[in-house]
């Protein structure tokens, strides 16, 4: 990171990091809808017979195994998009840090002294 003026002295690595943040919620409003769509069709009911007229007809075996394979595909489904849901709230916040830096060093004074490293007091050492 170095410091700047103008928007023309970033690198493309601190711009892609600002424009990041415009295109996130859009993603994460999709990722969302993503996972509550998977975890509706992980908690969908199960196959039932068929009653015509007087006679029941029991769920074809073929309908329980389709039932199993979408609940356990709707299961891997939800872990992936928790997973990229929790990736790009991570670099989210990655990227508001680096903004909130970046504007820090734009609102700095150049003829400020050395910059501050820490919080709080200095150590013992420097003290006279």
């Amino acid at each position: 990171m170095q410091d700047f003026r103008n928007v023309e002295d970033l690198d493309e690595e601190d711009l892609n990091a600002i424009l990041g943040l415009s295109t996130g919620q859009d993603k994460a409003a999709q990722l969302q809808s993503q996972l509550e769509m998977a975890n509706s069709l992980r908690n969908t009911p199960g196959p039932e017979g068929r009653q015509y007229g007087r006679m029941y007809t029991a769920a074809n075996p073929l309908e329980h195994v389709a039932h199993a394979w979408q609940g356990i595909k709707a299961g891997k489904d939800a872990e992936r998009l928790t997973k990229e849901q929790n990736d790009l709230m991570q670099s989210q916040m990655e990227a508001r840090k680096r903004f909130f830096e970046l504007m820090m060093l734009r609102n700095q004074d150049p003829q400020q002294a050395a910059p501050q490293t820490g919080y709080g007091p200095e150590a013992y050492g420097d003290v006279y």
